[in-house]
């Protein structure tokens, strides 16, 4: 970028600004620093105690965390997201959940590319209480897994439970319109390209060590037990996980 003698150089900083646009997608903080040696935007390698998801087989080029800081920050879904396609399976109950984690170590047993994860919703915009995606690029890769997770799920819980492949995540949707007519603004690429330069890539999110894990389906169950799911009780020896009041009423 030309600084001196430049009568649009507001305009193209304000074009070009890494900083505010990180910042709006919540990339500083969180253990992040500009490394003294790269000069690139770091963060610390670091698993996350995650109270609502376990991460049965995170997939390590999935980088989402910066993809949705470029959602945010500059106003446009990335190019990799625009392949991304997500098989999403929805549980009843706990224990329908408990059968679909069950389900996915099988599954990443026989494929460990079979990349998926499950837990609890709490996004006020997702109209149900457990969820389960695998996630897979390009449209005849989706179709393909869909395909598979639908038997087994059919065969291994319930063909009641609902399994339909989308694109991308539902918040991209919810804001820019519908995936199929989706379009990358002029400029998107030149931008994500710049942003990529100046930021380290790695490792997106890791497998969770045992006690993550356990703390995880504990919140899973306080979670179902919360909203009245009484499946939970089948983990509990037919007990209530809190015992009820002392009642007075005749």
């Amino acid at each position: 970028m030309q600084y001196f003698q430049n009568p649009n150089l507001y305009r193209e900083l304000n074009a070009w600004n890494m900083i505010p646009r990180m910042d709006a997608g919540g990339m500083l903080g969180h253990g992040r620093y500009v490394d003294v040696e790269t000069k690139k935007l770091h963060k610390f390698p670091a698993i996350d105690v995650d109270p609502n998801w376990i991460y049965t087989n995170p997939n390590p080029d999935l980088l989402c965390m910066e993809y949705h800081a470029i959602v945010k920050g500059f106003g446009f879904i990335p190019k990799k997201c625009l392949d991304c396609y997500k098989v999403v399976v929805t549980p009843r109950s706990f224990h329908e959940l408990m059968l679909l984690y069950e389900l996915e170590l099988e599954m990443v047993e026989e494929n460990p590319r079979c990349w998926c994860k499950c837990g609890t919703e709490e996004r006020d915009f997702v109209p149900r209480n457990y969820g389960g995606y695998f996630y897979t690029r390009g449209i005849d890769g989706g179709r393909a897994r869909y395909k598979t997770v639908r038997e087994k799920v059919s065969e291994k819980i319930n063909p009641k439970v609902s399994v339909i492949l989308k694109r991308y995540c539902t918040e991209f949707e919810l804001r820019f319109g519908e995936s199929d007519k989706y379009q990358q603004p002029e400029g998107a690429k030149e931008i994500e390209d710049y942003f990529w330069q100046n930021v380290d890539i790695m490792t997106g999110a890791r497998k969770q060590p045992e006690f993550v894990i356990q703390h995880t389906i504990q919140n899973w169950m306080e979670f179902a037990w919360a909203r009245g799911d009484m499946t939970v009780v089948l983990y509990n020896n037919n007990q209530p996980l809190f015992p009820p009041p002392v009642t007075y009423h005749e």
